[in-house]
């Protein structure tokens, strides 16, 4: 009986240490747990004062775009930059080689217009059905407009479907 006494002892003494380490380890995971809580609240406070430093930077940006434009005389500045230079064209349509020969090319020839375009040319140009209702209309006209948000709203975030 003492034998069994003293094997239970021992079992209670290191079932005894297990829980102490088991403490410590708690105490220094609930400490690790806070450190992280502070660094990741320093971090927050950081990116939202740089969202905000962006968004006065992009607000200033646009100031002086808007100065830039009145300055260039309402959009002037815009229409220099798309006038490029060109390649000079014959008077019939074609334009000439960069080779520098004589030699031009005319694009309205029959041999550079293709069976698909010469098919193509005679057929009617018709809207398209939509797939949702089957009528021809742009999906920003369907009356269905709903229930075309509720699809695409499932294809985005398939993880956060209601069970109705």
């Amino acid at each position: 009986m003492e034998v069994v006494m003293g094997k239970i002892r021992d079992i209670l003494e290191e079932f005894e240490a297990n829980m102490e380490d088991l403490g410590s380890k708690d105490n220094k995971l609930h400490g690790k747990l806070h450190e992280t809580m502070k660094m990741l609240n320093h971090r927050d406070t950081a990116l939202k004062e740089l969202v905000e430093s962006l968004r006065q930077e992009v607000c200033r940006l646009k100031d002086k775009l808007v100065a830039l434009e009145a300055a260039a005389g309402g959009g002037a500045l815009v229409t220099q930059l798309g006038t490029r230079l060109k390649p000079k064209k014959n008077d019939n349509g074609g334009e000439k080689k960069d080779t520098g020969l004589e030699e031009e090319v005319d694009k309205k020839s029959p041999r550079h217009q293709t069976k698909a375009i010469t098919k193509w040319k005679g057929k009617k140009k018709k809207l398209l059905k939509f797939f949702l209702c089957k009528e021809s209309h742009l999906t920003k006209d369907c009356p269905m407009h709903k229930k075309l948000a509720a699809i695409m709203m499932d294809e985005e975030d398939p993880g956060n479907k209601s069970d109705n």
